[in-house]
């Protein structure tokens, strides 16, 4: 059997978004050969992270908190034994609940290890009043970018429109199950880099939030961190300014391609920048100052860029 983890953030019994949740839930037990596991957060103990990085440098990359989310933890199993999350959350502040970013946080470990990548998962939030539904989806999506999770979309929903929100979440339910049993039967098939960059591109664009990210929000090349960080000299150690140099020119390249509009193989190149960025930004100041070990394996690996 194949399990879908279906994972419920909101206290309030038959609110808006546990009715979501269950529709969904009921949409992926339509599929033969899926098991739906339903999991509410309420219901077990989830610490923050304390940044010890234990999981990044020991082998078995696991965190070595004794709750729920840590390498022994209950929740933390079902995650990482699953074929396909579902992940249900009310709208709390225009965005995502604490307790969903809580959970999604400590699931850090499996950056490191590489044990959920590939991994199909979708997300339903709830809004209503004001709204920000939309806004919430992009939270969720833009945390679960890094885990490399088979991202297969999201339903937000405004109370407004709440039938058709439900009609929708069970849809997401039945896409989910399906991929879910493919995972199960097929094998478990890795994200790349570029392929996240294509599969990120709704509610949240990956592409339009790193080249954002890369520039302070002014989109334009030579106010970006690698262009600027050549410039002033900040790198020290050759590894990483090497490294660095690479990335800059891979940057470089993904803005012409945007001025030709060839967006396509923009994202390609960015996702290759971005990736020899974070292996240099990791030589210079994580590796020996912070971390103390080189960048695992699983993490963005660049050795087809270098």
């Amino acid at each position: 059997m194949a399990t879908v983890v279906a994972v419920l953030a909101s206290a309030r019994k038959k609110g808006w978004t546990q009715q979501l949740f269950e529709r969904a839930c009921n949409g992926a037990q339509k599929i033969q050969g899926v098991e739906v596991e339903t999991v509410n957060l309420h219901d077990y103990e989830i610490s923050s992270c304390k940044a010890c990085f234990t999981c990044i440098r020991s082998e078995d990359h696991i965190c070595t908190q004794k709750d729920d989310m840590g390498g022994k933890g209950r929740l933390f199993n079902k995650v990482k034994k699953a074929n396909g999350i579902i992940l249900a959350d009310p709208v709390f502040l225009w965005g995502s609940s604490a307790l969903t970013h809580l959970f999604l946080e400590r699931m850090y470990p499996f950056i490191w290890s590489g044990g959920i990548n590939g991994m199909p998962f979708g997300s339903i939030s709830c809004a209503s009043n004001s709204g920000f539904q939309y806004q919430a989806s992009q939270d969720i999506a833009k945390q679960v970018f890094n885990f490399g999770l088979r991202y297969l979309g999201a339903v937000p929903v405004h109370a407004s429109y709440f039938d058709q929100g439900l009609k929708e979440a069970e849809k997401l339910g039945e896409k989910m199950a399906m991929a879910a049993l493919k995972d199960q039967q097929e094998g478990r098939q890795t994200v790349t880099d570029r392929e996240k960059f294509r599969i990120y591109s709704q509610p949240w664009n990956v592409f339009r939030s790193y080249m954002e990210s890369l520039t302070n929000g002014s989109m334009k090349f030579e106010d970006s961190m690698p262009q600027r960080a050549l410039k002033n000299g900040v790198f020290q150690r050759e590894e990483a300014l090497a490294v660095l140099e690479k990335a800059n020119e891979k940057i470089r390249e993904a803005f012409e391609l945007v001025k030709r509009q060839e967006y396509e193989k923009a994202h390609d190149v960015l996702s290759d920048g971005s990736a020899l960025w974070t292996e240099a930004t990791w030589r210079e100041f994580l590796e020996l100052k912070v971390i103390g070990v080189k960048k695992p394996k699983a993490y963005r690996p660049i050795d087809d860029l270098f």
